[in-house]
């Protein structure tokens, strides 16, 4: 072989096999770019559900909290209550007290109500 026509045929490989790099370069680039969309996708979804697995957690106890709170104002009420229902004095205060908002008109009441209501608060300081 000539030295031209041998420095020709080195070169045409060396395009060849550079354009056969340049392929296998870009699906190697490709596969790998689909594999690490691939990775991030399934990232992002666990991360997601960990996510809403927490916040979950937390509305369940949210809740728990909530309905405890609730029953203990619902007790504290009934006992409240009991005490009020059971003591003879408070019952007259209350219902002077009802009288006099009716007499004067409803609402909050005038000096009669605030007194009734100020004697009523003192008893039960009291007891």
């Amino acid at each position: 072989m000539p030295p031209i026509y041998g420095g020709v045929m080195r070169q045409l490989d060396n395009t060849n096999f550079t354009r056969h790099n340049k392929r296998a370069f870009v699906w190697i680039s490709l596969i790998i770019f689909c594999l690490d969309l691939i990775f991030v996708a399934i990232n992002y979804h666990s991360s997601r559900q960990a996510l809403n697995m927490t916040l979950l957690q937390r509305a369940k106890t949210h809740q728990n909290e909530f309905n405890l709170a609730l029953d203990m104002t619902y007790r504290n009420m009934l006992q409240l209550s009991t005490f009020i229902s059971n003591n003879s004095e408070l019952n007259q205060l209350f219902l002077a007290g009802k009288k006099a908002v009716e007499k004067e008109g409803g609402g909050a009441g005038g000096e009669e109500s605030k007194q009734l209501r100020q004697d009523c608060e003192r008893r039960l300081n009291h007891t």
